[in-house]
């Protein structure tokens, strides 16, 4: 500061103003060749950021400005609507392709069903004389063996069983006419245990030929069980059945094992049919579905039948692989199919 003001007072007679050929301290050159040498180093000053600029143009035109601001904001809101309306359109448009394709899949089964429901009266209607002259053939015959008073044990056992399977056979049969006329199925008290070993029974051959081993294990206090004796015979045979396919299918030489848990519970009965088979050979949903099968000579009818007898019985099944069964039952293995019917007690 002392500098500058002391170059301000510089007198016109100092050595120095002589020297320079000035009238005292003061630019050596024109300001106006300075400026002129600061436009061409380009060296004014930059510049401001855009948002000073835009700061000042709102400071300026404050209507406009929030007009354009308020153009902005709605217009950002339409477009997340217009994409918001079109997202949940696709969606609504796939979801009904699903359920055209659902619904086409289900018309194609009802047809199915149609067509099966036709030829299974008829076929009940045929067979039920045979069996019913199957019965009268049997019983005579074992009358006529006690009439004669022949010592055959052997042959009257063989003649009793055939007649107790005719008389299954005419009750099957039965059964299928009053689905198709859609009566009420007979419920009686039940045994369940009973009801699974005689399907045991009526497979043994099968089983022995596979050279299946099966367990029947019981837990809890035994109690009966309203329900139909026929229509749960032939689920527990279905699977039973499907078990003893999925076991034959093994081509190594693990002890094949088809285990039954019977569970007791206060309310409930809960039955595990357990193979330590290969396991599922495509979806659960799918599986149980009508006309679905994975067996080449299979109709797909097994698994859809079961869910049937066991919906009339406000029951449930489920089925799944041992690895990823959820049930709170400790499998005995952890390779095979496991399928899980539970009855209520009422």
């Amino acid at each position: 500061m002392a500098i500058t003001r002391a170059l301000f007072d510089l007198p016109v007679d100092h050595v120095a103003a002589i020297t320079a050929d000035t009238l005292g301290w003061t630019a050596p050159i024109s300001q106006l060749k300075v400026i002129e040498l600061f436009k061409e180093l380009q060296l004014q000053r930059g510049s401001p950021p855009l948002y000073q600029t835009v700061h000042k143009w709102m400071a300026k035109n404050k209507e406009w400005g929030i007009a354009l601001l308020l153009i902005f904001i709605i217009s950002t809101i339409y477009h997340l609507w217009l994409e918001y309306k079109f997202r949940q359109k696709s969606e609504f448009l796939l979801n009904t392709e699903r359920q055209l394709k659902d619904k086409a899949l289900q018309l194609e089964r009802l047809q199915s069903a149609a067509i099966l429901g036709e030829i299974g009266a008829g076929l009940a209607h045929e067979l039920n004389q045979p069996i019913a002259a199957i019965t009268q053939y049997s019983e005579g015959a074992m009358l006529q063996l006690e009439r004669l008073g022949q010592d055959n044990p052997e042959l009257y056992d063989v003649l009793g069983k055939i007649n107790v399977q005719s008389i299954r056979a005419g009750a099957v049969v039965h059964r299928i006419r009053g689905l198709l006329k859609r009566r009420q199925a007979k419920a009686e008290p039940l045994n369940i245990v009973l009801v699974v070993k005689e399907a045991l029974v009526l497979l043994r051959r099968e089983l022995d030929r596979a050279q299946i081993h099966a367990h029947v294990n019981v837990h809890g206090e035994p109690f009966e069980l309203m329900g139909d004796s026929v229509g749960l015979s032939q689920m527990w045979v279905n699977l039973i059945k499907n078990s003893l396919d999925a076991l034959e299918l093994c081509s190594d030489h693990r002890v094949r094992q088809l285990w039954i848990e019977i569970y007791y519970q206060p309310h409930k009965i809960k039955v595990l049919v357990i193979d330590n088979g290969e396991g599922l050979q495509g979806q659960a949903s799918e599986l149980m579905a009508s006309f679905a099968s994975t067996k080449d000579e299979g109709l797909g009818l097994g698994l859809a039948i079961c869910k049937d007898v066991v919906t009339r019985h406000h029951g449930s099944i489920q089925i799944e692989n041992c690895q990823d069964c959820s049930s709170e039952v400790t499998l005995p293995w952890q390779q095979g199919c496991v399928v899980t019917v539970v009855l209520p007690k009422g």
